[in-house]
This record gives C-alpha cells, sequence and structure tokens, in this order.
C-alpha cells in the first residue's frame, strides 16, 4: 500500500502500524491518540482535556503518551513559547512506504521539531530551577516587631 486513494486506506495503515511494545504506553493507547489528533486535522490544536474527553482516557495518560510519541517520532510537535502546541501525525515514521494525499502532509514545518532527550531534561531543569525560585522560606514571611 505506497498511494492510499483515500481516507480510508489512510485509516487502515494507522491501525496496521507496527509499534514498538517498548513503549511507555500500550501500543492501543498510542493509536488512539494518533488517531485523535489526525482526526483534528493536519495540525491538532486540541487540549490535553480535549483529546482525553474524545479518547476518555485520563489527561496524565495522554500527556504521557504525547510525549512518549514526540520522542519516538510519530508526532510532530510544533512548540510555541508562551503558545498552545500543536501536533501532527508522522506518516512516514508511522509506514515509511506511505503517500499521504488529501491535505494530509507528514512533512514538519520548519519551526517543528521532534524534541530529544537532552532537550526535554533541558527544558524539565529549567521548569523546576523556576519552580524553586518562586517558593520562599518560611523566614521572609515572619512579622518583623
Amino acid at each position: 500500500m505506497s498511494k492510499p486513494s483515500d481516507r480510508g486506506e489512510q485509516l487502515l495503515a494507522l491501525r496496521e502500524a507496527q509499534l514498538p511494545q517498548s513503549m511507555k504506553v500500550s501500543p492501543g493507547i498510542a493509536k488512539a491518540i494518533l488517531r485523535c489528533v489526525d482526526d483534528h486535522g493536519v495540525r491538532c490544536w486540541a487540549s490535553v482535556a480535549t483529546i482525553a474527553s474524545e479518547t476518555n482516557f485520563n489527561e496524565r495518560t495522554v500527556r504521557r503518551s504525547l510525549t512518549e510519541l514526540t520522542e519516538r517520532g510519530y508526532l510532530l510537535a510544533n512548540y510555541r513559547q508562551g503558545k498552545t502546541t500543536y501536533f501532527s501525525v508522522n506518516w512516514n515514521a508511522l509506514n515509511p512506504g506511505l503517500t499521504v494525499l488529501g491535505g494530509y502532509d507528514s512533512t514538519p514545518d520548519s519551526q517543528s521539531k521532534t524534541p530529544d532527550s537532552q532537550s526535554y531534561e533541558a527544558r524539565r531543569s529549567e521548569r523546576e530551577t523556576r519552580r524553586n525560585e518562586r517558593v520562599r522560606p518560611l523566614a521572609s514571611f515572619r512579622h518583623q516587631v
């Protein structure tokens, strides 16, 4: 199946995709998340809460799945600082021989990137640092007489 002629063949390709069992989430959950993201169009602007509602999964499970799928390259994420992130399915990673038709483009934007684990860890440690800076010691709250 190298050139799907309709959306049905594209969905069949998603259903038949072989996702590794070593993922942090089950392949069934991962496919449900991929399907939901793809149902929103080329660019999925849906919030985690919306995806959780549509898939009947917990929001934490959706977050974990989005992170795992992005790290493995199955989803392309456009991280926009201070704004929303949008996702799109990377059809080349799911099925390398698949040519996606009908406006479902699998090539990332110039700004889109799949974060590697090092940049993820750097962002995580930066968030922790900012969070720790916001916490004030109890001594600063004591009333001075």
